[in-house]
């Protein structure tokens, strides 16, 4: 049933796809090719006057070539959708026989047992005979066509051929036992071979049956897969031997088809796309032929083919246009009701590193970073020392930690005229590498450029001041890294006095703004596409204009005023920020906003007794390279942050590394560092906070060797309310 279903399918599919296109009504040409398949019946045991032992030759199959042309001549008169079809071929039918015998009575005699020749007959012989047929003909093959179905070829008719070469070879083989020989001797007898069939008959005829199914490659060139079998009607030699054979293939046939020219229809179809433009700069209405595409297309259909000539117009037209332009002042500011800047006192320490770092192979102060002093200043006058220690004033450093390093020597000049029964020892280093390999003598430089400078330039008394040489230091940073080497290059300041090499304390008023800053994003815009909007942003308290921004100073992301950077607010008076816009035709707009300011002064908070804060923050401890040990100096300075510590105070303890090594590593190190110092100073827990920060945040320029030294440290916050 499903078979019956799918070929139902089949034939439905072929009734749809298949229509009269007019073609049958010519004569059609072309040429084949396809594969036979070779089926020979037969009933002969040899050729004629050709010795074989074979017991009969029945069946044989083979494959082989054809090729061929064809001419296909319409017979509608006769039949609709009919013809004949003559084609001439080149037919390769060649075949095999392989019969194989179990070895009979007849040929037992012939057999012989090479193991035991005495042993006659043989049994269980397998002979195989073989027969290898060649036979190639032309032919003519004249059939009727009729298509029931349009693209459907069925064919019946005959072909009539002639042999232009036939051949055979033929052997007996014992194929098993091995130990079995023909009496004759061997395996093989009855070889034979010829380069023509016995007897062949000069004409072969079949009769023919086929079908075929036309598929379009163009109007008129089509391709048909076909099938034909050929019974064979007469024998090839012998009454009982007949070759049939199948032929599976393809044709191409040319139908030469007369196309009539179809007429033409034209058109033409105009497009007009006018665009409006506002322009500020024009009294009248102005249109204008701006552009202008033509093009054909072409369609086509059974009986006719339309051309349509497409013109498409496009016009500008320009009208006076009434510009309109906005300005908003858009942003934080938006959400800022009142600025409060209020100030706070604020007391800082600064560690003094008591190392001169020098250049690589070099020992004089020119060669350092240090800020150095000179007794001769550039108006000609001679200072005196007293002149020089007036003109030196410790608290007018500058807050920045490299900064009062570089004036190192300026401070312990200064204490040491300060405190004149002080004494200090300088010991000059090198990083024992290269050109500084067991160069003591240039640690002795080293040591003796800082010691002339304290005496020279600030009258220190020789005697104060003893000079040592060595190598590395006595605590050296690590000598097989480039950092290490730069750190260990330098001349050491060491002293019994504590005041000599203290921190340095500064003290001052800081002001705080909350906000900090308020982002201002100004937003223009114009009913004019080609207006050219120049904008600025004034802040103003009172008559005191604070800051004028131009557009071209504003960018993308608006303007952010920084509230503390002069000119400042200085008043309890509104901020009032405008936002004004014009553009090249004088058009205007401008937008406000205004917010309130507060100022908490210290007076005014202890006027009106309100809680203050005082700040204090210290970085006061610098810890050996890979070290968390507190010595005693450092022991000295945590004892004076001890005695600042309140009841209320709230402490933030926040260690820190240089970049040397890992960042793992760093981050335990610079928490071992702040655990030693908040175990020191012995707080409540609840009023400390404690942060390893590590190389997370590198505090000083680490490029720089008393960047790195000063990066180890731990910064100690003290925020105590007052009243």
């Amino acid at each position: 049933m499903k078979k019956i279903i799918f070929l139902v399918l089949i034939i439905s599919t072929l009734f749809a796809y298949s229509k009269d296109d007019g073609r049958r009504i010519y004569n059609s040409y072309g040429f084949f090719t396809g594969l036979n398949y070779n089926m020979y019946s037969s009933d002969f045991s040899t050729l004629p006057g050709i010795p074989c032992c074979s017991p009969q030759f029945d069946n044989a199959n083979g494959v082989g070539l054809s090729i061929g042309v064809l001419a296909d001549f319409q017979t509608n008169n006769i039949l609709e959708y009919s013809g004949f079809d003559f084609r001439l071929s080149f037919d390769m039918l060649d075949a095999e026989y392989n019969i194989n015998e179990i070895a009979g009575n007849t040929i037992k005699d012939d057999l012989i047992d090479v193991n035991n020749p005495s042993q006659t007959p043989v049994d269980d012989v397998n002979i195989n005979h073989n027969l290898l047929i060649g036979l190639s003909i032309i032919s003519l093959e004249p059939t009727f066509r009729y298509s029931p179905i349009y693209d459907l070829n069925l064919h019946l008719g005959f072909k009539f051929g002639i042999p232009v070469a036939s051949s055979y070879s033929q052997s007996s083989t014992i194929e098993s036992p091995d130990y079995v020989r023909f009496k004759e001797g061997g395996f093989k007898r009855n070889i034979a071979n010829g380069t023509e069939i016995p007897e062949i008959n000069g004409f072969q005829s079949s009769l023919v049956l086929g079908a075929g199914y036309e598929f379009p490659l163009s109007k008129k060139l089509y391709i048909v897969p076909e099938i034909r079998y050929f019974l064979a009607l007469n024998d090839v030699n012998i009454d009982t031997w007949k070759a049939n054979h199948l032929r599976m293939g393809v044709a191409f046939k040319y139908y030469p088809i007369e196309i009539a020219e179809k007429p033409i229809i034209r058109d033409t179809i105009y497009t007009r796309d006018t665009t409006v433009v506002y322009d500020a700069e024009i009294d009248e209405p102005i249109t204008n032929l701006v552009d202008i595409d033509i093009s054909d297309t072409r369609d086509e259909t059974e009986d006719r083919v339309f051309i349509t000539k497409n013109i498409i117009e496009k016009y500008e037209t320009f009208l006076p246009e009434k510009i309109t332009i906005a300005a908003n002042i858009k942003g934080q500011i938006e959400e800022v009701e009142q600025i409060v800047i209020e100030e706070f006192e604020m007391e800082e320490g600064f560690p003094l590193l008591p190392y001169v770092f020098f250049e690589e192979g070099k020992g004089q102060l020119k060669d350092s970073r240090q800020q150095l002093r000179s007794a001769m200043e550039t108006d000609d006058r001679v200072w005196n020392y007293d002149d020089l220690i007036r003109n030196f004033n410790e608290d007018s450093l500058t807050w920045n930690t490299l900064g009062i390093h570089s004036n190192l020597l300026n401070v312990v000049g200064s204490r040491m005229t300060k405190y004149p029964n002080t004494e200090i020892t300088i010991t000059g280093t090198n990083n024992n590498n290269g050109i500084e390999k067991n160069n003591i003598t240039l640690s002795e430089e080293r040591a003796n450029s800082v010691k002339e400078y304290l005496v020279n330039q600030w009258g220190i008394a020789s005697s104060r001041i003893s000079t040592k040489s060595r190598n590395l230091p006595l605590v050296p940073g690590n000598p097989e890294t480039v950092d290490g080497s730069q750190e260990n290059q330098r001349a050491e300041i060491t002293s019994d006095s504590y005041e000599l090499l203290k921190p340095v304390f500064l003290k001052d008023i800081v002001k705080v703004s909350n906000p900090p800053t308020i982002n201002i994003r100004p937003e223009v815009s114009s009913s004019n596409s080609k207006s050219e909007i120049n904008y600025n942003l004034q802040i103003k308290q009172g008559n005191n204009i604070l800051r004028t921004v131009s557009n071209t100073q504003i960018g993308n992301n608006g303007y952010t005023w920084n509230i503390l950077e002069e000119p400042q607010p200085l008043f309890e008076e509104p901020i009032e920020i405008t936002l004004n816009a014009k553009d090249q035709y004088g058009n205007n707009a401008s937008d406000t906003k205004t917010t309130q300011v507060q100022q908490l002064t210290i007076k005014k908070k202890r006027y009106e007794l309100k809680d203050d804060n005082r700040i204090e923050k210290f970085a006061l401890i610098v810890f050996d390279f890979d070290k968390a040990t507190l010595s005693d100096r450092h022991k000295k300075v945590l004892d004076d942050i001890k005695s600042r510590i309140d009841e209320n105070s709230q402490i933030t303890i926040e260690g820190y590394t240089d970049r040397i090594g890992s960042a793992d590593y760093n981050k335990q190190l610079a928490r071992k560092r702040a655990e030693e110092v908040k175990k020191y100073l012995n707080a409540s827990e609840s009023k400390v906070t404690l942060k390893a920060i590590g190389q997370d945040v590198l505090l000083y320029n680490n490029d720089l060797p008393q960047g790195r030294n000063y990066s180890r440290t731990v910064l100690v916050k003290i925020i105590t309310p007052i009243k």
